[in-house]
């Protein structure tokens, strides 16, 4: 019978550090509006130029790697049977017990990092912006557009917004807070919906009704129509402003 002479979890002998590098915040200022801010006053001169807010915070976590002896069953002195590693965090309810310890690190970090990968969604951004084509000196009417965005959970209950980043100055990705719903201070609409069979279907529709709407208006202000149109908006189906002041301040 083999005995062990230093307890169930052996000797101290090492302690590894596993770093979790965090989330930056890749967009959070233009989200916020703050980009108009002048330096000095909550801007760059007082964070720093390279200060971005952390969505999700840097981890360190300190593994202690113990070494478990097994003896021989006899007289004194025993003599060694086997020797085994034991990598453990007691904080975190981890312990991995084996004779290789490359192979005891590699698992260790396997589960450290599965534990702490964000879990991704894939859902929808919605936004409907004010029109901004130029071309005429008052202009009213919206775009619609739909971008393929990930929700994500990360260990500490953050809740994440991941789109592809089309400049692609350093990483496929941008990341920032999720949004949820919320209207910027240009006007913009944004809602985030999951992405759906149904919600696929229901988007297309959505476009089509738009682009027949587009059509009927046309109709509207052809040479032939316009005048009569101005002069019956009552009676062409389009619904009427709520307030006086919604028609004058619209361009």
């Amino acid at each position: 019978m083999a005995r062990t002479d230093n307890g169930r979890d052996g000797r101290l002998i090492d302690t590894w550090h596993w770093k979790y590098n965090g989330v930056e915040d890749d967009l959070s200022a233009h989200l916020k509006g703050e980009e108009d801010e002048p330096d000095g006053k909550n801007g760059e001169l007082e964070r720093g130029p390279d200060f971005r807010p952390t969505l999700v915070k840097e981890k360190t976590i300190d593994i202690e790697v113990r070494m478990l002896k097994a003896l021989h069953d006899g007289p004194l002195p025993r003599t060694e049977k086997s020797v085994e590693f034991v990598v453990m965090n007691r904080e975190l309810g981890i312990r991995l017990q084996g004779s290789d310890i490359e192979a005891l690190r590699q698992a260790l970090w396997a589960k450290l990092e599965k534990s702490h990968a964000i879990k991704w969604e894939m859902w929808y951004l919605i936004q409907i912006a004010p029109a901004q084509s130029f071309h005429g000196d008052r202009e009213v009417g919206f775009s619609l557009s739909q971008n393929t965005i990930w929700k994500g959970t990360a260990h500490d209950g953050s809740v994440l917004m991941r789109e592809f980043d089309r400049g692609r100055t350093s990483s496929p990705w941008r990341f920032k807070p999720w949004p949820g719903v919320y209207q910027d201070k240009g006007g913009h609409v944004i809602a985030c919906i999951p992405a759906t069979d149904a919600n696929d279907k229901s988007l297309d529709e959505f476009r089509a009704r738009i682009r027949e709407l587009q059509k009927r208006l046309s109709e509207l202000v052809k040479p032939e129509t316009i005048l009569q149109t101005l002069a019956n908006l009552s009676g062409i189906g389009l619904p009427a402003p709520e307030h006086k002041q919604a028609v004058e301040g619209d361009e």
